[in-house]
């Protein structure tokens, strides 16, 4: 998914665009929300390239693993959620 050496960026920009909902325990995503459905996105740059990537499938990659060929749902079903 995100080369190793990214993780610290990855997660400085996750961190960087949470507000925390005390109530339900959400991470709500800031920043780039997508006009359509309301999943969160995120901008990485890494082999050359901008990526546009997921930010709860990024936030589940840096806390626990890579997730290619698996469904990341939301507990809380909160589209901007990515904790």
């Amino acid at each position: 998914m995100i080369p190793e050496r990214l993780r610290n960026r990855a997660m400085a920009r996750i961190m960087d665009g949470i507000e925390y909902d005390t109530n339900g325990g959400c991470w709500l995503w800031r920043k780039g929300l997508t006009n359509d459905d309301g999943y969160s996105k995120l901008y990485l740059r890494f082999d050359g390239r901008t990526r546009t990537l997921m930010g709860h499938r990024v936030s589940y990659w840096l806390h626990h693993g890579d997730p290619t060929g698996q469904c990341v749902c939301h507990r809380c079903d909160q589209h901007a959620c990515v904790n």
